[in-house]
């Protein structure tokens, strides 16, 4: 009854994350944040397999059963570790249109190094895991230390977007922020409790609700972002305005700029409507580097 349970909530995850990924499919060539995010489901998808398959191996008899349970487990430790960092990307990404702002990729890959050393080590030591003569899994006296390593991505994601969103010059972005720490919060919250309660699955209905509430985040900002610049567009000015007014604060000054691009009709006649893009997505950075 267990394992049925267990099974089945995950094949309810992957149904959840393939209806994700088909439904972002058509823009993965062409935009960034959608190959991000594919790329995220993809390997939420990879992780909730390998959890499946060692459900469907721990204690079971077959030939080279002992040695199938443990490559699986091995490969379910690193893949936390690649999922938590490919989920660090990702934030950085959604964050300022770079995922290699901060610290490097290579550093950041660090913890997914150590996971793989000792993730495979585990297979003959039984530092994070050990598989008795039985078939049964078994947790190492050093699986903490797994945990630490996985979720310190999903961690530092969180703090990060939470400490963002409380400045006062991020208001305009602050549900969207707050959406990335919701990235990072529900994973890290199902793991733990899945560590504290052996033998459910909460990590995996972290990860999938994580994923499902940044999707229905990204269509809020297409309604609410001009499509070209990605800078806010007049369905955001107007929100942002109604909350200025509703919190109006006689002590405070609320003016408002009008900027014009000189003698662009001139790019646009010259050089062609593609070129005239180009310069106001340039224009947008600007505009973004400076007021934020």
């Amino acid at each position: 009854m267990e394992r049925a349970l267990y099974t089945e909530i995950n094949l309810f995850c992957v149904l959840i994350l393939v209806i994700l990924m088909v439904t972002v499919w058509r823009n993965v060539v062409r935009e960034l944040d959608k190959r991000f995010f594919f790329g995220l489901c993809f390997h939420s998808l990879l992780l909730f397999f390998l959890d499946l398959m060692w459900k469907l191996c721990d204690g079971s008899q077959f030939a080279g059963a002992l040695t199938v349970n443990k490559v699986i487990n091995a490969a379910y430790f690193i893949q936390t570790g690649v999922l938590g960092f490919v989920w660090l990307r990702y934030s950085y990404y959604l964050e300022n249109g770079d995922a290699d702002r901060g610290i490097k990729p290579v550093l950041q890959a660090i913890p997914v190094f150590v996971l793989a050393v000792l993730s495979i080590a585990s297979i003959w030591t039984g530092w994070i895991f050990s598989v008795d003569e039985m078939n049964c899994y078994h947790r190492g006296p050093y699986l903490a230390l797994q945990v630490v390593l996985a979720c310190s991505f999903l961690a530092a994601v969180f703090v990060r977007t939470v400490f963002k969103a409380l400045q006062k010059k991020n208001f305009a972005r602050r549900g969207k922020l707050l959406a990335i720490a919701g990235l990072g919060f529900v994973p890290l919250a199902g793991e733990v409790i899945q560590i504290m309660v052996p033998g459910t699955v909460v990590f995996c209905v972290g990860v999938t609700f994580g994923l499902f509430v940044m999707f229905v985040e990204n269509q809020n900002q297409l309604i609410s972002l001009d499509a070209l610049t990605k800078l806010n567009n007049r369905n955001q000015l107007n929100y942002f305005l109604d909350e200025k007014i509703n919190h109006y604060n006689a002590n405070k000054l609320l003016m408002l700029f009008v900027l014009d691009v000189d003698q662009f009709r001139n790019v646009n006649a010259k050089f062609g409507h593609m070129q005239g893009d180009l310069a106001l997505v340039m224009i947008a950075e600007v505009l973004r580097e400076v007021f934020g």
